[in-house]
């Protein structure tokens, strides 16, 4: 049985035409997968996470504005068993006289699964760059390594597929660390 084709044809004509929502879908893609989350607009997501194996749990995001639920090992804790940082960052917080010595999340694979709300609500430098590189990817053809417009040229790596270095500076402002 043949899978599912990724793109179709019409898809083609319309990214052959210009399409602007295509070009922004693109772009807003690119961005998503260069961070590591999706950064805005702020959303309500449930992450299943491997134990850490320390008393920390780094979640996928660098602005959580609430933590819903967490569950550890099927068990649903209470906000009592941990503490949560808007940066993206919640410690197992032990109780009772067994758990004094113990503090630490197992490292078994899924067993943090977190009900959170995170990304900011707007982040306009990132639109601005969302926008731009949507332009470029209509504009520049794949063809085109550099571009000479009156005074202004502009030199694009791969073809105008990649973020130039100002853009790259945004985009590390909201990168989750760690990403190759």
């Amino acid at each position: 049985m043949a899978a599912d084709p990724i793109v179709t044809p019409a898809d083609l004509a319309l990214y052959q035409g210009g399409d602007a929502q295509s070009a922004i879908d693109e772009a807003t893609a690119l961005v998503r997968r260069y961070c590591g989350w999706h950064v805005t607009p702020s959303a309500a997501e449930t992450v299943t996470l491997d134990g850490s194996g320390t008393s920390t749990q780094i979640l996928p995001s660098l602005h959580v504005t609430a933590i819903t639920s967490v569950t550890y090992d099927g068990v649903l804790l209470t906000t009592a068993d941990y503490s949560w940082s808007p940066i993206g960052v919640i410690e197992y917080v032990p109780r009772g006289p067994y758990f004094a010595q113990v503090c630490r999340w197992s490292t078994g694979l899924g067993k943090v699964v977190v009900v959170m709300t995170h990304g900011f609500d707007e982040a306009l430098d990132l639109s601005r760059l969302i926008l731009a590189r949507a332009d470029r990817g209509q504009n520049i053809p794949d063809r085109v390594k550099s571009a000479t417009m009156g005074p202004r040229s502009e030199t694009y790596s791969d073809a105008g597929q990649e973020f130039s270095t100002d853009e790259l500076a945004v985009l590390d402002r909201y990168r989750l660390p760690g990403r190759p």
